[in-house]
């Protein structure tokens, strides 16, 4: 069973260029919302399934044709969206026998009824190194 998410908010960590890319208004298809939507589906704790697969705190296991329903896209750009949201390392894409598993990297964790829930799957981001002025 899901938990409630009506008490929830979620610690989103973006890099600048992250930021940038879900914020680009030249794409037909809002690419924060869909990524929103993904995190809004990651399990809050493990879960197993009756066939021995396990989707993860972090993780959510959807098909790429529900994906596309829910964004209102084709199958074709629903799976370009992931590629690029890996491309981006916000999230972490794994294909096997049973489907995808896709793993929220950027959402750190959740805070519900004001507790925090950790991703374990979250990384942080490695520090961009800041350009040297080389007129001094």
């Amino acid at each position: 069973m899901k938990p409630d998410r009506h008490n929830v908010s979620y610690c989103i960590l973006l890099t600048p260029e992250q930021l940038e890319f879900l914020s680009d208004p030249l794409q037909g298809t809002s690419r924060c919302a869909t990524l929103l939507s993904m995190v809004a589906m990651a399990n809050m704790e493990d879960e197993s399934h009756g066939d021995g697969a396990s989707i993860h705190a972090g993780q959510l296991s959807v098909p790429i044709i529900k994906l596309a329903d829910q964004w209102s896209v084709n199958p074709k750009t629903a799976r370009k969206l992931v590629e690029r949201f890996n491309e981006q390392k916000l999230v972490s894409t794994e294909s096997g026998p049973s489907g995808s598993v896709h793993t929220m990297l950027c959402l750190s964790g959740w805070i519900r009824d004001g507790k925090t829930i950790r991703n374990p799957y979250y990384r942080r981001p490695a520090a961009q190194s800041q350009p040297v002025n080389s007129d001094e």
